[in-house]
């Protein structure tokens, strides 16, 4: 047994928490701390997420003493608001590239900026918490668009479709080839039928596609609002013709004799296939 007056784990002690040295006021840009009476002040509290270390407001690196200090006295790192959050260098250049390649995912950012994919998703975050960017969902994938209003939600659905190699190639030909069978359209690609249907199914359900039948084959058609949003995107956006993995090139659905001449002279009149 233990001697007397001795435990195997000793009393229970506690011991004040230490006092903090520092300014009485609060930095520009900081949140001041609520003050408490010393018997129920909380330990300083901790940023809800670790920021990559470059995302630290302070002058110094993160290891420096004056930013740990900083941190503990201030409560964490300032608020990224609308106000502030493209005054990072790392946020800005995302948008930047976001603003150039509308659409693009996460792993083309990284790409494209050089960025850490970790770091990345962090910046990305914020700038979907302030506004300043909108999310495209689809299945396996998230997009991002500038929060400008400049491109409408079928816009949006386009260029996640131009971004997908075989519903671009679907583009290319029906651009072309007003009115392909699904066999068709499986020996231009290469692929199966059941594959060809599968993609018009979604292409189809987002109206860029609509399917007509003769009574003995089922033809597709790029619908109109296809048509017209395919020209005012080779109009106006030619930054998004060009694949990101090879700069300087376009995409097949969109090259030049794509997407102004057929899509301009087919959208007031696309052709009908016989019998209808």
């Amino acid at each position: 047994s233990p001697p007397s007056g001795r435990y195997p784990c000793g009393p229970a002690q506690t011991s004040p928490l230490p006092v903090l040295p520092g300014p009485s006021q609060t930095p520009a840009g900081e949140e001041p701390t609520p003050r408490l009476s010393r018997s129920r002040r909380p330990w300083p509290l901790l940023p809800e997420t670790d920021p990559p270390p470059q995302d630290a407001p302070a002058p110094g690196s993160p290891a420096s003493p004056l930013f740990s200090l900083s941190l503990l006295l201030f409560g964490g790192y300032r608020r990224v608001s609308r106000k502030n959050v493209l005054g990072h260098a790392a946020r800005s250049t995302l948008y930047r590239e976001i603003g150039r390649r509308p659409g693009s995912d996460i792993a083309a950012l990284a790409g494209a900026t050089g960025i850490n994919e970790n770091t990345l998703r962090y910046h990305i975050v914020k700038l979907v918490e302030t506004g300043t960017i909108i999310t495209f969902v689809r299945p396996g994938v998230v997009r991002y668009f500038p929060n400008q209003g400049r491109y409408s939600p079928f816009e949006q659905v386009l260029i996640h479709y131009i971004l997908n190699d075989t519903p671009c190639a679907i583009l290319q030909f029906l651009s072309h080839c007003q009115g392909m069978t699904r066999q068709e359209l499986a020996n231009a690609l290469d692929i199966s039928g059941p594959s060809v249907s599968r993609q018009m199914e979604g292409l189809i359900a987002d109206g860029v596609v609509e399917n007509r039948s003769d009574g003995r084959s089922n033809h597709y058609f790029l619908t109109k609002d296809a048509y017209r949003a395919l020209k005012s995107l080779a109009d106006g956006e030619p930054a998004i013709l060009q694949h990101p993995a090879h700069a300087g090139e376009n995409y097949p659905c969109l090259l030049e004799e794509t997407a102004r001449g057929p899509v301009a002279a087919l959208a007031l009149d696309p052709p009908r296939i016989p019998g209808t």
